[in-house]
């Protein structure tokens, strides 16, 4: 007689240093780019600005980017909750990317709405990111 054990992990994504700074090394290079070309100048400056306020709009979202955590059970599946409130059964979609430097988790919430969470390398430790990026290839996604 075999009783099957239940395995569950926790995982704490946490914000993303790198991908801030990703993000303002693109659009400044953007900026660069639009200083070099040959475009009037009241089309340098509306184009700078443009980039200016999407800057802006990405660094507010990152800052009030919302604490997630992951659960993983043998039994039960895979669970999320955001800021500590309660963990929600989801489903993990085949549309998973996965990358070993970041990893666009897509999946069916319990409201039946597909959300995707971005969670870059940095966002866990090296240990929980790998144990994450296995569980998922595994267990994780199921094809239909």
């Amino acid at each position: 007689m075999s009783k099957k054990l239940e395995i569950t992990t926790v995982f704490n994504v946490n914000r993303s240093a790198l991908l801030i700074k990703t993000l303002v090394i693109l659009h400044l290079l953007a900026v660069t780019a639009v200083f070099l070309n040959s475009l009037p100048s009241i089309y340098k400056f509306c184009l700078i600005a443009a980039i200016i306020i999407s800057l802006t709009s990405y660094i507010m979202e990152a800052l009030r980017f919302k604490h997630y955590k992951i659960r993983y059970s043998s039994v039960v599946g895979w669970d999320i909750t955001q800021n500590g409130d309660v963990f929600h059964l989801i489903e993990v979609l085949p549309s998973t990317v996965l990358t070993s430097y970041l990893l666009i988790l897509h999946f069916k919430a319990h409201n039946k709405k597909i959300q995707t969470i971005l969670i870059v390398k940095d966002a866990l430790t090296h240990d929980n990111y790998r144990k994450l990026m296995v569980l998922l290839k595994i267990a994780g996604v199921k094809k239909k």
